[in-house]
């Protein structure tokens, strides 16, 4: 069943990207630019004669799947008619009144949407390998704020999944020391996904400082065994670490080259939040949660209350799961989490006063590791109630947002 499970996250999200109306995603238009100039083979040029051009400063690679389908459908035209009436306190209200486009390009943003469901199912495969294939993971791994992700143009979808499948083999290098090469490479095309990747460089640290490589077989050669497993034990991490700060050398002289600076210039809104304004007012604590699990279209729909007294469950496990996990496993999930968490905050301070807990879904197998292993505590014969309960929440998901919508 568990090898399903992946198709069964790609079909949800190209539900989503179906039931949504086009554009209704944060950022959604900005993001359909850098995708429409990437199918015609070139980087968009940062907000020159676009309102929607801002987010021309990202990496490419977030992109590549919907720029294929325009490319090969030539294009499309998209004439957005903002919505003077648009409610951000009101479920379902509209940025952006419809058509949006003619029939013709509203079925090719449908199927540029679509494509973003392979990174849904990459995500929950590299889940589900790193919790032991537990279907206690699953409530986490169908998260719907992740469904709607993955049915939506943006770079967040495939960020989630390369980060994903990073964790997955940073926690087996803690235990073995394998695979550094291919960490290095993922946590390089992370960066050449999203920059916010950077928080990366955080459990690369620690699993390079836990690291314990099995010991060298005793062998014939006059090298003394002592002084061959020292070179082994640190031979991984240097690795690793060689090949991660090539791929930040790289990101760094693609940005130097493309804006003359080593990191890319982000756009910030006109007022960011304070220290002291975010400890006066915990209320955007809230606005993470619920934007973590279940928030739509610009963040304006949520889903009905009780819902998140089934994800509040899930985070309650999330905690029990911090104490059940042990050893190097704990170390390099914990650091990544509070890394991905660290940098949500910094944005907040210096770029946008928006509570957006989405940023935090590129931590989202860390989060099912330790809410599975919480989870793990009850009654075998409740562990198909996650399983069905993970699926049901995901529909209803849908179904509440097409009717929002409706």
């Amino acid at each position: 069943m568990t090898r399903l499970l992946p198709l069964a996250a790609a079909v949800l999200a190209i539900a989503f990207a179906w039931v949504v109306p086009l554009g209704e995603s944060p950022d959604e238009l900005a993001h359909l630019r850098y995708a429409e100039a990437l199918a015609t083979g070139r980087l968009p040029v940062l907000w020159k004669g676009d309102a929607h051009g801002y987010e021309a400063h990202q990496p490419p690679l977030g992109y590549v799947l919907p720029a294929l389908v325009l490319a090969v459908a030539g294009g499309v035209e998209v004439v957005p008619v903002a919505n003077t009436r648009f409610d951000f306190h009101t479920p379902g209200s509209r940025a952006f009144l419809p058509p949006f486009a003619d029939a013709r390009d509203r079925l090719v943003l449908r199927l540029a949407r679509s494509t973003q469901a392979f990174w849904a199912a990459l995500t929950v495969w590299a889940g589900l390998a790193l919790c032991g294939g537990r279907l206690a993971a699953l409530p986490f791994l169908l998260a719907p704020q992740l469904l709607f992700v993955c049915g939506a143009i943006n770079n967040d979808a495939a960020l989630i999944a390369v980060v994903s499948c990073t964790l997955l083999l940073l926690v087996r290098f803690a235990a073995n020391g394998r695979h550094s090469i291919a960490i290095g490479l993922l946590v390089t095309a992370a960066l050449f996904t999203k920059g916010s990747a950077l928080f990366l460089l955080v459990p690369v640290t620690v699993a390079c400082a836990i690291a314990r490589p099995a010991p060298l077989a005793p062998t014939a050669a006059t090298t003394p065994m002592p002084r061959r497993n020292r070179r082994a034990r640190f031979a991984p991490p240097v690795v690793l670490l060689t090949v991660t700060a090539a791929g930040l050398a790289a990101w760094a002289a693609f940005n130097f080259a493309r804006f003359g600076s080593l990191l890319p210039p982000v756009p910030t809104a006109s007022h960011v939040a304070t220290l002291s304004e975010l400890l006066r007012e915990p209320r955007w604590i809230g606005g993470l949660f619920r934007s973590f699990w279940a928030k739509f279209g610009m963040l304006n729909t949520p889903l009905p209350w009780p819902f998140y007294l089934w994800f509040a469950a899930l985070s309650g496990a999330v905690v029990v799961g911090v104490r059940r996990l042990a050893g190097s496993q704990r170390l390099v999930l914990a650091s990544a989490l509070l890394a991905n968490a660290g940098l949500v905050l910094a944005y907040q301070l210096t770029v946008d006063l928006q509570a957006q807990g989405r940023y935090l879904l590129p931590s989202l197998a860390a989060v099912a590791a330790f809410g599975s292993a919480g989870l793990a505590a009850l009654p075998a014969r409740l562990q198909p109630v996650l399983f069905w309960g993970a699926v049901v929440v995901a529909l209803a998901a849908i179904a509440a947002t097409a009717m929002a919508y409706s």
